[in-house]
């Protein structure tokens, strides 16, 4: 049975529609017009334009539906969820056209209503599409001899190698080998080849390595949105095997912060003192370095690629692991902590971090015995003073006006609160992918109760 108040909801849009028309066909006047409507899509670029009750009635009825997880929209960004609605009560009433009114009583109400959602199901089930999606990433200054490596569900390879494997067309990839860099000219005879080859010139220009990660059944505008959070959280894992300074210095497509600075400064003689910051994005490492680091890191790089996939696979169910929610955002907060320009807003991302790592909502208690059990070696002074310090001083003072960060000496706070949270995440990362495995965790488990079992299995490792 229909809900009483979608049904409502659908008949005052109908009758919204139905009304403008009635508005239209008494407009006689053509020096006359009528008052911009709102229009609801129909399929074939068309719209009917609609009352505004009618067209609030339709984004309610919207909104209900994307609230209740009666249709799956986990895959959809919101916007396209809404348009899909709108055009499948277009597409409805388009329909019943065909009869010149809608039927009498409730059981006509629910038929259209039901049809209504027979046909937002077909368009959204296709609109849905596997999706792998690229974005160009700077990882290692030179060569290193680092092959392709994947954290998870994510891929990075240099673009010699994403260019071989996603790359098919012959001439497209000879028109690409043959365009100058600077001018984007093309030495080729062949228009489609030039502009496919003067396209990927443009998205790859200044990048050694691109990243990619597949989504199934996705809206594309919805893959990109996932695409850009999943593969940031991988390169922040990848940051997990390097020092902060470095980790800062991986650098995506699209988020490109890294920017060079002219400083200049006159003095009261008339001299001038002119200074230039220009830094340079990748990690640079001697010969052989970078991927004796990564061979050494490669257990931890594999046990956070699990949590990374069970992360995407959860989120695209809507029901992600509890403790891979809290790891990523966790590490969504390190990575954010360390590309910060300023040491104050660093503190509080790293201040942060912990807070949703620990699991209990700005509770110091439930911090400190988290940090007991993740760091099990480390002194209760330590302890202390972390949660002072890091938590209590850093983030919760300055978020909360306890503290100035403007113009404060914060740098000796950072270098230690980037160690504390780094050294956090390498201890919970295999005890979280253990729990999951062993099914102890799973992504129905209550959050309460899986912060338990997090803190009992830290403490009996």
């Amino acid at each position: 049975m229909a809900s009483v108040i979608d049904r409502n909801l659908l008949e005052r849009v109908y009758n919204g529609v139905v009304e403008q028309q009635d508005n239209a066909k008494r407009e006689t006047d053509p020096d006359v017009t009528l008052m911009e409507s709102r229009k609801i899509p129909v399929p074939d670029d068309q719209s009917y334009p609609v009352t505004e009750d009618g067209y609030l009635a339709a984004l309610e009825l919207v909104g209900r539906y994307w609230a209740s997880g009666r249709f799956p929209h986990a895959n959809l960004e919101k916007a396209t969820f809404e348009f899909f609605c709108l055009l499948a009560m277009g597409q409805t009433f388009y329909e019943q056209c065909r009869n010149p009114h809608l039927p009498d009583g409730d059981n006509g109400l629910d038929l259209l209503l039901h049809e209504h959602c027979r046909i937002l199901e077909e368009q959204l089930e296709a609109m849905l599409h596997d999706v792998t999606q690229h974005i160009p990433v700077v990882l290692f200054r030179g060569e290193h001899g680092v092959d392709p490596l994947s954290i998870g569900p994510v891929t990075f390879r240099r673009v010699s190698d994403w260019l071989a494997e996603f790359v098919n067309d012959a001439q497209t990839r000879r028109h690409i080998d043959q365009m100058s860099l600077d001018g984007l000219q093309v030495f080729a005879e062949d228009p489609r080849a030039r502009h496919d080859a003067a396209r990927y010139i443009r998205f790859l220009r200044g990048y050694d390595w691109v990243a990619s990660v597949t989504f199934d059944q996705h809206d594309p505008k919805r893959a990109v949105t996932k695409a850009r959070t999943v593969v940031s959280l991988a390169l922040d894992v990848i940051g997990l095997c390097f020092n902060s300074s470095n980790a800062a210095n991986l650098v995506m497509a699209g988020r490109n912060y890294l920017q060079p600075a002219n400083d200049l400064s006159t003095l009261s003689d008339g001299k001038k003192l002119w200074s230039m910051k220009s830094p340079r994005p990748g990690i640079g490492a001697a010969p052989n370095q970078i991927r004796s680091n990564l061979n050494d890191q490669q257990r931890f790089l594999d046990t956070a690629g699990e949590l990374l996939t069970e992360y995407v696979e959860g989120r695209a169910e809507d029901t992600a692991n509890p403790l891979v929610e809290h790891w990523a955002n966790a590490l969504n907060w390190l990575g954010s902590a360390r590309r910060q320009l300023s040491d104050s807003h660093a503190v509080v991302a790293y201040g942060a971090a912990l807070d949703v790592m620990s699991g209990h909502m700005s509770k110091d208690k439930y911090i400190k015995d988290f940090l007991h059990a993740a760091l099990d070696t480390t002194p209760e002074s330590t302890v202390v003073m972390i949660v002072k310090e890091v938590y209590g001083k850093g983030r919760s003072a300055l978020l909360h006006g306890g503290a100035y960060g403007l113009l404060e000496d914060y740098e000796d706070l950072r270098v230690f609160a980037d160690r504390v949270v780094e050294a956090t995440l390498h201890e919970v990362t295999p005890v979280i992918a253990g729990l999951i495995t062993a099914g102890t965790v799973t992504r129905t488990t209550d959050r309460e109760i899986a912060f338990q079992g997090l803190i009992h299995a830290l403490n009996n490792r």
